[in-house]
């Protein structure tokens, strides 16, 4: 058992600390528009739905810079996907 921390404190480690925070951001995101679903599921929360929709955009910035070291190509699909989560929640926000 404690091989398996071992490597998962070693690779935490080798990690930068703007590595670091891009996980962190990601998933904070992640569980915010998992929050924000649920509370819209049950009709808790009116606008739950497009604060989702802006973390959701905020989550493939932050994809898209995990991955802009890996593959530009993937990268780039990243933000033009987080520009169109953009657009649509700042659409759904002004009307």
């Amino acid at each position: 058992m404690e091989n398996k921390t071992d490597v998962k404190e070693i690779l935490w480690k080798s990690r930068t600390t703007y590595e670091k925070l891009l996980l962190i951001i990601g998933t904070v995101c992640g569980l915010g528009v998992i929050v924000f679903g649920v509370l819209s599921l049950f009709g808790a929360f009116e606008n739950a739905l497009t604060y989702a929709e802006i973390l959701l955009g905020v989550l493939m910035l932050v994809q898209g810079l995990q991955n802009a070291k890996r593959s530009k190509v993937t990268a780039v699909v990243s933000f033009v996907a987080a520009a169109f989560i953009f657009a649509v929640a700042v659409f759904i926000l002004l009307a």
